[in-house]
């Protein structure tokens, strides 16, 4: 499979778990909410969560009879699309396309579905949070900061700084 439609798969993956992160951030609850209102958010989470792991188990039925979902295909044929990449329907370029996508959208739901009741300790955030770049740091390192920090205690200590013991 070329690396125009690996890529096409893995953006799909990232902005659906993302959009969906986001929505969950915005619905957060604050200070004013109230235990019903907790009650209904955490109940809509479980749906979801259950929602999501009910499919998870369809596709992996699927994938383990080498069968694609309609779903699945209905969702390559928009990658393909959207992308413009010259696949055809039925190739083996299009079906290795299609087990791309039944795979990153099992990932999809199972990390969807661990995200809904708070873990974000998934197979994929570990991997996401290894692949993303370390920004580098503009500000002084917290090493340093202490280092200045327990000089400064030690020097305060004493109180002729010159006769510090070295």
């Amino acid at each position: 499979m070329n690396t125009e439609a690996q890529r096409a798969a893995q953006e799909f993956l990232h902005t659906f778990i993302d959009g969906n992160e986001r929505k969950r951030q915005e619905s957060r609850p604050d200070a004013d909410t109230t235990v019903e209102q907790l009650a209904e958010i955490y109940m809509h989470r479980k749906a979801g969560r259950d929602r999501a792991l009910e499919i998870v188990r369809v596709l992996e039925y699927g994938q383990a009879l080498g069968m694609e979902s309609d779903s699945v295909r209905r969702l390559t044929d928009t990658l393909i699309r959207h992308y413009d990449l010259k696949i055809e329907t039925g190739s083996a370029e299009y079906n290795k396309l299609c087990r791309e996508v039944q795979k990153n959208y099992i990932t999809m739901w199972k990390t969807e579905s661990e995200h809904a009741v708070g873990n974000y300790d998934t197979p994929y955030d570990m991997a996401r949070r290894v692949s993303e770049p370390i920004p580098e740091a503009d500000k002084p390192l917290l090493s340093s900061l202490i280092e200045l920090y327990v000089d400064a205690k030690y020097i305060s200590q004493h109180k002729n700084p010159r006769k510090l013991p070295r």
